[in-house]
């Protein structure tokens, strides 16, 4: 019984507005009918009066008589109660029962009078210009003389446009009597069984935001309460399903997310399906809500044919390239997998890419790094094994026992200053980077001024003029020590490369608002322009065996640079070859303290 009154309460309203429907369109199809007739009616008449009037306008039009023939027109509308219009085959007025045709306008358009000096009789219903009201007008065709004129009778409409009105304003209220009895019915029985659908609309909204603890009601009613059921089940279903997809989704995006090697799953048809950040930072390219394409995005014929190998046969295939990216050459090693997406004839294939540049540089540093220190080192042993040997053979000889034991003792020196710079080189470099506040703060005056009195006794060996110039002095976080060495080695380098009798200046200063800069300048042979990037490389040197003859190791001014990099700043050059050169630290000014 609940099931047959559950669907009498949806079917009752839809049947009584059904049958208001109906009977509302018979009544409109009724008003449309009396309308058609009453048209009909109208023209009907109005072509009766046309004939009538036809050949005694005729007779004035042939004598040229217009002022008789509109006399006679203004005769006729009075006793007919009936506008009467003649216009020629140029749709000029010639006569009018209401207006003086000589103020009219032409009536060749009007689609009646169109279509009577066409030859054909024909009538139209309309709003009147001139009349200000709405008329129905009745056109025949008149010949004369060879010629088609017009006559054209008219009588007002307002009548039927009001009954018209008064029809369709008692159908619209049937209506809207009808639909509100309707709609006062569907409520009051609908609202039998809303309440327990509202319920279940409040709990599953509840269920489609989320929150999949919520208990749907279960009502009496055999309908809602199968539904209701159904729903609990669903959502305590959807709510497993959900947190298992969830959780495995999480894991995944995590171990995506952590790793380090670019990964690229591409579908069969060449699109990118899924992707990490580290293929996103290798590629340089993003989501934009657009279909990307392997080929376009990678651009490399090499992963593209990869990738293609893999698709087309089982196993993993694995490939060392080098690639161009806007950071310049960098090396990968790419693995390809085949998978199967679901696509049953064109696989997916999961591409790894990993970024082995840092990996294959610190390989070619290596060996170029044992390389230089083995020519380096090489050198002064010769040096050494040759003297000890000679020595040997020079017997008593005290002259040749003392110049072989200074060769031994300067290559000696030499081999120990090397190692010192080695050793103090791979500190700076495995050196955490201190932030300036884990620094003690110094005087940078201090620091540099020391190292100019301990480079003073080799200047004044050569005669140079070793001068300070402080322009400004700032008390700055850094390890003195490092400081004082980089600019030993500054003036040190100057030292070496200045002719006797010159000067080498120390000048301090401020460099833009938050820079400081320390300058060493000399007067020496000066270094051409394609060597100045190079001088601050591990065992760089501009002229080898005049840098060898001085007794460098080759690493001074790359000390200078680590330091310098370490306190967050960096060195410089700026030389002209004849003329000198300027070395440069440049230090930043964070946390300073002007004195």
């Amino acid at each position: 019984m609940k099931t047959f009154n559950f669907k009498l309460f949806i079917y009752l309203p839809l049947i009584l507005l059904l049958a208001i429907a109906l009977l509302l369109f018979a009544v409109y199809k009724q008003a449309a009918n009396l309308e058609k007739g009453y048209f009909e009616t109208i023209r009907n008449d109005l072509a009766a009066r046309d004939f009538l009037m036809s050949e005694t306008v005729a007779g004035y039009i042939r004598k040229g008589e217009l002022d008789n023939l509109r006399a006679y027109c203004r005769k006729i509308s009075g006793k007919m109660d009936t506008r009467v219009t003649v216009i020629d085959d140029k749709g000029k007025i010639l006569a009018d029962s209401e207006n003086d045709p000589h103020f009219m306008e032409n009536h060749l358009e009007r689609p009646e009078v169109a279509s009577a000096l066409d030859g054909k009789a024909a009538g139209a219903t309309r709003y009147s210009s001139t009349l200000g009201t709405y008329m129905s007008y009745y056109a025949m065709p008149l010949a004369v003389d060879g010629k088609t004129y017009c006559i054209r009778t008219a009588v007002g409409a307002a009548r039927l446009g009001i009954l018209l009105k008064q029809a369709f304003r008692t159908i619209l209220l049937a209506g809207i009597i009808g639909a509100l009895v309707a709609a006062g019915l569907a409520f009051y029985l609908f609202r039998l069984i809303t309440h327990p659908l509202d319920e279940l609309r409040r709990a599953a909204d509840r269920v489609a935001q989320g929150d999949y603890d919520v208990s749907l009601p279960v009502p009496d009613n055999g309908e809602v309460r199968s539904l209701a059921i159904a729903l609990n089940s669903m959502s305590e279903e959807l709510k497993a399903k959900l947190a298992k997809i969830t959780r495995e989704k999480n894991e995944r995006d995590a171990i995506l997310s952590s790793m380090t090697e670019g990964v690229i799953l591409v579908k069969g048809n060449g699109i990118i399906k899924r992707w990490n950040k580290a293929a996103e930072a290798m590629f340089n390219f993003s989501a934009d809500g657009n279909r990307l394409s392997f080929a376009a995005i990678v651009g490399s014929r090499e992963l593209i044919k990869l990738t293609e190998d893999a698709k087309n046969a089982d196993g993993i295939f694995e490939s060392e390239l080098t690639l161009n990216m806007p950071d310049g050459e960098r090396s990968f090693i790419a693995r390809a997998g085949r998978l199967n997406l679901g696509e049953k004839r064109k696989p997916g294939v999961l591409l790894v890419i990993t970024d082995i540049t840092v990996i294959r540089r610190l390989e070619e540093f290596r060996r170029d790094f044992i390389a230089d220190v083995t020519h380096e080192i090489k050198t002064p042993l010769t040096s050494i094994i040759a003297a000890v040997e000679t020595l040997e053979s020079v017997g008593d000889d005290k002259e040749a026992q003392s110049r072989f034991m200074k060769i031994i003792t300067q290559q000696a020196t030499r081999l120990n200053a090397l190692v010192q710079d080695i050793l103090s080189l791979s500190n700076l470099e495995h050196k955490r980077l201190s932030s300036s506040d884990e620094m003690p703060e110094i005087s940078v005056e201090g620091a540099v001024r020391e190292a100019v009195e301990l480079c003073r006794p080799r200047a004044e060996a050569k005669n140079i003029r070793l001068n300070l110039e402080v322009a400004d002095n700032v008390m700055i976080h850094a390890d003195a020590q490092l400081l004082e060495q980089a600019v030993i080695n500054l003036i040190d380098n100057a030292i070496k490369y200045s002719n006797e009798n010159s000067e080498v200046k120390v000048t301090m200063k401020r460099s833009g608002g938050n820079l400081f800069r320390i300058d060493v300048l000399d007067h020496g042979i000066g270094i051409a322009k394609e060597h100045q990037e190079r001088v601050f490389e591990r065992f760089y040197r501009v002229d080898k065996a005049r840098s060898r003859k001085l007794g460098g190791t080759g690493l001074g001014l790359a000390i200078v640079k680590h330091v310098a990099l370490l306190h967050g700043g960096k060195p410089g050059v700026v030389s002209e070859p004849g003329k000198g050169s300027d070395f440069y630290i440049q230090l930043p000014l964070e946390n300073r303290k002007a004195e």
